[in-house]
Formats: structure tokens, C-alpha cells, sequence
């Protein structure tokens, strides 16, 4: 075993739980990718995607439903009102599909939870409706992942040689994901200025 896979084994779990939490769906991904390198079961990739998935989403969910105004924040609700009400009608008629596609949404992936806990939804529903959405997308984005993975494998022929390389895909898939994430919200935020 490499000391990379060392490290994977060791600290994947925790990794993937954090990744997801802060990133969201391309974690769950690359988790996918990282099981079919083995450096991690793929029930230890789900779990720790549905763990890290839940909790943020239910930070969201909690921060939405009693700190949004507490703090002040009925600022934010005014700048996304627009969007607000468009979630607020699919929500009304369908609350498990709005859940279930909360990870799908680009855009949407922090402020529909928040959303939901400020209009005061059941939390025991919102919890169960959470958690059945992200057990169907952790399980089809690792497998997609697992599947990515093999891929990748054909492309360097000899996995075995390339561990180094095939973890620095990753890392460079992710980066860039991440640097178009954060140029979105800045010309956003630009364009929102003007």
C-alpha cells in the first residue's frame, strides 16, 4: 500500500464528509472515483457523502428556520425573493421532488434549504424526505464515480504506476470545478452590483 492510499484509508472518510459539506455533489463524484481505486469501500463513500449531505443540508434547514431572522437576515430573503417564490410554489405542490433535487439545482443548493426552514416546513418531514433524496444521490453519483474511475484506469492502461497521477486528476478536476464555482458567484455578484 502507497502512502497515498495510507492516507486515503485513513482520512478518506473524514475527507469526503467535509469535501461534500463545502462542495456537494462533484465530492460525491470523485468519492466514486477514489472507490474504484480502492482506497475506499463504497459503502464507506456513501455513507460519508450521505453524512456530510445531511448535515449541511440540515444546517441550512436550521439556520433558515430560526436564525434567518434573528440575525437580521430578512435582507437576504428580499435579494432572492424572486427565486424564493418560484422554490416556494414547486414546493407547495411537490415537497419531496424540491428536496430530492436540492443537490441537482445549480444555484439552489444552499438557499432552498434555508428557504424551507424559514417557511416553517415540518422538520421530521424535511429530515426523512432529506435523507431518502441523498441515499438515491449519493448511491447513483459514487456509482457514475466508480464507473468514471474505470475509465480513467483505461486511460493510464497500468493503474498501478500512475496511483500519483491518477490522485492529481482528481485533485485537477476538482480545482476546476471549484474555479468555475467561485467565478460564477463573482461575475454574479458583479453583474448584481451594476
Amino acid at each position: 500500500m502507497s502512502d497515498i492510499d495510507t492516507i486515503l484509508a485513513t482520512y478518506g472518510f473524514i475527507a469526503i464528509i467535509i469535501g461534500v459539506m463545502i462542495e456537494g455533489k462533484s465530492i460525491i463524484f470523485i468519492a466514486g472515483i477514489l472507490v474504484h481505486h480502492g482506497s475506499i469501500t463504497f459503502f464507506d463513500a456513501v455513507l460519508a457523502s450521505l453524512i456530510g449531505a445531511v448535515l449541511s443540508n440540515q444546517g441550512f434547514y436550521y439556520f433558515g428556520r430560526f436564525y434567518l431572522e434573528k440575525f437580521g437576515l430578512t435582507k437576504y430573503k428580499k435579494k432572492y425573493m424572486e427565486k424564493i417564490i418560484k422554490i416556494a410554489r414547486w414546493f407547495k405542490r411537490n415537497p419531496f421532488l424540491v428536496i430530492a433535487l436540492i443537490p441537482c439545482i445549480p444555484g439552489l443548493r444552499i438557499i432552498t434549504p434555508i428557504m424551507i426552514g424559514s417557511l416553517r416546513y415540518s422538520r421530521i418531514k424535511f429530515f426523512i424526505y432529506d435523507v431518502v433524496a441523498l441515499i438515491i444521490t449519493s448511491l447513483i453519483l459514487v456509482t457514475l464515480g466508480d464507473f468514471a474511475g474505470d475509465v480513467i484506469e483505461h486511460l493510464f492502461q497500468q493503474e498501478k504506476k500512475y496511483n500519483l497521477l491518477l490522485i492529481l486528476c482528481v485533485l485537477i478536476i476538482a480545482t476546476i470545478m471549484l474555479i468555475i464555482r467561485l467565478r460564477k458567484r463573482r461575475l454574479k455578484k458583479q453583474a448584481s452590483d451594476i
